[in-house]
């Protein structure tokens, strides 16, 4: 078990716990709960462009996001099966450092951009502008850091073709469900954002509101290709112990990546991968997803 994992996976519950849920129960602020606050890693997390809200006390806006109290508790249980399996089932803490990681690389971009697009957030609160950018560089940092520090694993070959084992359709429908949600829930909202302020930068007299469907393909396309380009896989395909290669097992770039974001965005594209050679964004990018395999 990797003392650095399990170390950093408890220091950000707790400071998520605080931070999220256990200030509920102070009335006054709280100078300590403040600085908790001020540096617990914050997922970001939306359903399209709101919050998923429970009010706990509707007259004193205190309220609780489901999917914050979510993402803590799936942290929580991630840890515990690590301990209990002493480091062999590492998967769910993987699949949540990586989030972690696009979360605060997005609002670090959002922050950062907010001197070009001032729409994004109150630049005249300078302090607070710094603080946020040094928090969401630290935690980024953190996590991309941690994520190398999981195990690694190698391509499973197949004993009698001697080729690379490929991820089965159950796993890329697995694959596709799953980075679908978690697309929207951690860059739909930011997407949005910048969509808007880079709207108002082009047309500086009319307010156009990307739609749903714009907004969405944009953080659909960002998304893939961000975790494919750099860590070879997804969310989703750490779940299931499968990454991005190209083939003949190298690999994967930043233009297959790209390609294999834009050519999912062609209609009926999800169906392809029903047939023999693996889907479109598969065959016409010449990547392929395989398994991996860890030594016990």
């Amino acid at each position: 078990m990797n003392r650095k994992i399990y170390l950093t996976s408890l220091l950000a519950i707790i400071l998520m716990s605080f931070s999220q849920v256990l200030n509920f129960f102070v009335k006054d602020y709280n100078v300590i709960l403040g600085i908790i606050h001020s540096f617990a890693p914050i997922p970001n997390m939306t359903f399209f462009r709101d919050p998923v809200i429970i009010y706990i006390d509707k007259a004193a806006y205190v309220s609780l996001n489901v999917l914050d109290l979510l993402f803590i508790c799936s942290f929580i249980i991630g840890l515990i099966l690590y301990i209990i399996s002493k480091g062999r089932y590492f998967r769910v803490l993987k699949m949540l450092f990586a989030l972690i990681f696009i979360s605060s690389s997005f609002s670090t971009l959002i922050f950062a951009s907010s001197v070009i697009f001032p729409k994004i957030s109150d630049t005249s609160n300078i302090f607070y502008l710094i603080h946020a950018i040094l928090r969401n560089v630290v935690w980024m940092s953190i996590s991309i850091i941690i994520l190398y520090n999981f195990p690694r694993g190698t391509l499973l070959l197949n004993k009698h073709t001697n080729e690379l084992v490929k991820s089965s359709v159950g796993e890329r429908f697995i694959h596709y469900m799953v980075d679908f949600l978690f697309s929207v829930i951690f860059c739909f909202y930011f997407t949005e954002l910048l969509l808007v302020n880079l709207f108002d930068l082009i047309l500086p007299h009319f307010y156009i509101n990307p739609s749903y469907l714009l907004s969405g393909t944009l953080a659909w396309v960002v998304y893939l290709t961000f975790f494919e380009a750099l860590i070879k896989t997804t969310p989703a395909k750490i779940l299931t112990g499968t990454k991005v290669v190209m083939i003949g097992g190298k690999d994967i770039n930043f233009k297959a990546a790209f390609l294999r974001s834009l050519i999912r965005l062609i209609p009926l594209e999800p169906f392809s991968f029903l047939q023999d050679c693996g889907g479109w964004h598969d065959e016409w990018s010449k990547t392929q997803v395989v398994k991996e395999f860890r030594k016990k």
